[in-house]
């Protein structure tokens, strides 16, 4: 298995460990500097998944423990902050409990990493980064810089989580697929690819939660575009 940024490599081999290569500079090959390295080295062992974006890393262990390295412009490494970091260092839960109950991590395909999330053992989602437009669904707009997990009232379909699709700034709005065949959008939708029946922006009073697309229960792949304001089912 493998995650690329591109001008970064990442390849987890069969008994766990992490092999990364090249570009460094914001040290996301969890390293410890910010060396560009030209040969695949080491990084991590244990691993299960990982997932990069534009200088950002988050790694998830066999024991369901998740860590991050790299850019942290909008808190997405987990640490109650924005500070980057050059080696793998614990994801955190709002105040400062690290993560330990991590299934998968999902990162948005944007400019930056910009948003993520943890889909849980217990198939909920916990989110972290920008939330400019609503899009973590948390009846606010309000940075995370720790990982939090929607409640009930604002997630209804937690514990029913299979999949999720981020589409960072520019498009600013993001998509779960349950294991019923639902999707739910959270953020921007200018467009109307929230599919809800209209584009009105989201505000704490309305649509500032999760909501349910208007379309039977027989879905069973999302995919959305940040680029050009589209989504696909």
């Amino acid at each position: 298995m493998s995650a690329t940024t591109g001008a970064s490599m990442y390849l987890v081999l069969a008994d766990g460990k992490l092999m990364v290569a090249g570009l460094n500079s914001t040290g996301q090959l969890g390293l410890g500097n910010i060396t560009q390295q030209t040969s695949y080295v080491q990084s991590n062992t244990n691993v299960r998944q990982v997932e990069a974006w534009s200088g950002t890393a988050i790694l998830v262990k066999e024991d369901n423990t998740a860590f991050a390295s790299g850019t942290n412009t909008y808190g997405v490494l987990g640490q109650g902050n924005t500070t980057q970091l050059n080696i793998w260092t614990a994801i955190k839960t709002t105040g400062g409990v690290p993560i330990a109950n991590a299934d998968r991590v999902v990162i948005n395909a944007g400019l930056q990493a910009e948003t993520a999330a943890i889909i849980t053992t217990s198939k909920k989602i916990m989110v972290a980064g920008r939330n400019a437009t609503y899009e973590l669904g948390l009846s606010n707009v309000t940075q995370q810089n720790f990982y939090i997990e929607p409640t009930i009232t604002q997630a209804p379909f937690q514990g029913l989580v299979k999949d999720v699709v981020l589409t960072g700034n520019l498009s600013g709005v993001n998509f779960v697929l349950t294991t019923t065949g639902d999707v739910w959008s959270a953020g921007r939708n200018a467009n109307g690819n929230r599919g809800i029946g209209n584009i009105t922006a989201p505000t704490v009073a309305l649509y500032g939660n999760w909501v349910k697309m208007n379309y039977p229960n027989l879905i069973v792949n999302i995919k959305g575009m940040g680029l050009d304001n589209n989504s696909y089912i």
